[in-house]
């Protein structure tokens, strides 16, 4: 199993057991899904990795360097010192209306079921169905702490979903925030099973999900 530690968040104090930091991934608390605490070098090395494309291999593994000899030359109280390093921003576009946000062809047939998806307030949603050969059939964009019913094709989906603020794209989701997680379970559809699902963290919950990588969703 892959390394956790327990984290609390320093916004509801909720306890969050997460995996090990990863330079990929902010994490967020599952609860209030703002950022959960870490260290400054932690954040500095993160900043350097989602930089790495724009400014070449060589670069960025010279400024890794940099960085992690200057973490090892600070004292020890000198936690308050940031590294300051470009941040990995995208441009905010407006929001999309609430509802199917992409249909992505005939393949699955027509749309005879449905899913309703609560959600938490605080954050916006962004949903995908994925089927068995990991090609997305439909997806739908919710705003927090509403609930809404959308139409689905008939199948075995498995049920992926991405949380942030402020929307860049599909391919950029929430920019650097986005949370992204994928349900353990999957879910068939037919016309005499629908689903409703709870995005919503609580006590004795039925949905277990865990983080994805962006490549994964």
């Amino acid at each position: 199993m892959p390394a956790t530690r327990e984290i609390r968040c320093e916004n509801c104090s909720a306890l969050n057991r997460v995996r090990a930091y990863s330079f990929r991934q902010i994490p967020n608390c599952g609860n209030c899904h703002k950022p959960l605490p870490e260290r400054t070098a932690v954040k500095g090395l993160r900043d350097v990795y989602l930089w790495r494309k724009p400014l070449g291999f060589l670069s960025v593994a010279a400024m890794v360097v940099t960085a992690v000899a200057w973490v090892a030359s600070l004292p020890t109280d000198s936690k308050s010192i940031a590294i300051s390093l470009p941040s990995n921003s995208c441009t905010a576009e407006p929001q999309p209306q609430e509802g199917i946000y992409k249909w992505y062809g005939p393949l699955w047939g027509q749309d005879l079921s449905e899913l309703t998806i609560k959600t938490a307030p605080g954050s916006n949603y962004f949903v995908k169905l994925v089927d068995a050969s990991g090609r997305t059939a439909r997806s739908y964009f919710i705003q927090g702490g509403f609930t809404e019913t959308f139409p689905v094709p008939l199948g075995t989906f498995a049920l992926k979903y991405a949380i942030g603020k402020s929307w860049c794209s599909e391919a950029d989701l929430f920019g650097p925030d986005t949370a992204v997680s994928q349900a353990d379970d999957t879910f068939t559809f037919t016309e005499d099973q629908s689903w409703t699902v709870e995005l919503i963290l609580q006590r004795h919950g039925n949905l277990r999900t865990h983080l994805i990588s962006r490549s994964e969703f």
